[in-house]
C-alpha cells in the first residue's frame, strides 16, 4: 500500500465574503485561515488531482497546485473569461456559468469556452452527483435542480441556498441565506439545520483528491508506482495488477514517493528531490 487517503473526503474550502479561501476538514470542523496568498477569488473547485481552480475577480480563472496551496494564484489560465461560477466533474471537465448566465465547459489546456447545456432554471452554482448527474443551485429561491440530459428537474423541498457542493459519497452541502452551511444525506433529501461555526462562505466546495483503488474487503489504496533497474517509473493500479509503463520522461530516478494531493516525487541519480504532478505524469521531471 503506497499511500491511504481516508479521511479526506469530506475536508472543505470555503470562500469568505472578502474573497479569500478558508479550508475545514470536516463538515463538524472549524474554518482555519485565510490560505496564504488566497485573495481575491469568488468561487473555487479543485481537479480530481487536487489543483485549486479559483474565479478572481476579473472573472478569469486562476491555480493554486495542492501541494503549495500558500503559494500565489498563478494564470489566468488562457481564454478562461468571463465566468462567475466554477465547478469540476469526476472526469475533469470544467463547467462554469458565464456573465451572460450560461452554463459553459473546456478542458483545463482549452483556450475557449465550449457551449453546453442550456440554463433555463437560472443556475447561479454547480456540482456533479456521484452518478455523474449535473445539479445546481437556482436564483429561483435557491432551489436544487437536476439535469436528465434534456432538462431541469426541481428537487422538491430545496430552497434557499445560493452554492451547492457534492461529495463523492452523495452529501450535498450548500451555503444557506446567513452564510452558514446546511447539508443534506442526498441530494432530494432533507436540508439539516446550520452547521455549528459554519459562518461566513459565500462559496463552498469539497477538495477532491487522486483516484483511489477501492479492495473488495472495502480498504483503499492509491495506484503504487514502481522503479526499474533502468530507473524508470511504471505504474500499476492494484496489487494484484500489472505494471504498465514506463511513464514518459520518467528517467532516471532511485526513489519514489507520492504527496498526499499525488504529487510525485522522485530522487534523481543526483541524489536531489524532483517533482511531477500527478495531472501530468508523462511531463518532465
Amino acid at each position: 500500500m503506497n499511500q491511504v487517503f481516508e479521511g479526506h473526503a469530506s475536508s472543505l474550502y470555503g470562500v469568505t465574503s472578502d474573497k479569500q479561501v478558508f479550508r475545514r476538514d470536516t463538515l463538524s470542523g472549524i474554518w482555519v485561515g485565510p490560505l496564504e496568498n488566497s485573495c481575491c477569488v469568488i468561487s473555487i473547485d479543485t481537479m480530481p488531482d487536487g489543483t485549486i481552480l479559483g474565479v478572481a475577480e476579473d472573472e478569469q480563472l486562476y491555480v493554486k497546485q495542492s501541494s503549495n496551496p500558500n503559494a500565489p494564484w498563478s494564470g489566468p489560465l488562457q481564454g478562461s473569461c468571463c465566468v462567475t461560477s466554477v465547478a469540476v466533474m469526476s472526469n475533469s471537465t470544467i463547467y462554469a456559468l458565464n456573465t451572460d448566465g450560461n452554463i459553459v465547459t473546456r478542458q483545463y489546456d482549452d483556450i475557449v469556452w465550449s457551449a453546453s447545456i442550456n440554463a433555463s432554471n437560472g443556475p447561479i452554482s454547480l456540482s456533479q452527483l456521484p452518478d455523474g448527474t449535473l445539479v445546481s443551485a437556482s436564483k429561483l429561491l435557491g432551489n436544487l435542480y437536476y439535469w436528465d440530459g434534456s432538462v431541469w428537474n426541481l428537487v422538491p423541498f430545496s430552497g434557499k441556498v445560493t452554492s451547492i457542493s457534492v461529495d463523492k459519497d452523495g452529501t450535498v452541502v450548500g451555503v444557506d441565506s446567513t452564510c452558514g452551511l446546511i447539508s443534506r444525506v442526498t441530494y432530494d433529501a432533507a436540508w439539516s439545520s446550520q452547521i455549528a461555526d459554519s459562518k461566513c462562505v459565500t462559496a463552498v466546495s469539497f477538495v477532491k483528491y487522486p483516484p483511489q483503488v477501492t479492495w473488495l474487503d472495502g480498504s483503499v489504496d492509491t495506484p503504487i508506482y514502481g522503479i526499474t533497474s533502468d530507473k524508470q517509473v511504471f505504474r500499476r493500479d492494484t496489487l494484484a495488477g500489472i505494471w504498465v509503463g514506463p511513464l514518459e520522461n520518467s528517467c532516471c530516478v532511485i526513489s519514489i514517493d507520492t504527496m498526499p494531493d499525488g504529487t510525485i516525487l522522485g530522487v534523481a541519480e543526483d541524489e536531489q528531490l524532483y517533482v511531477k504532478q500527478s495531472s501530468n505524469p508523462n511531463e518532465i521531471w
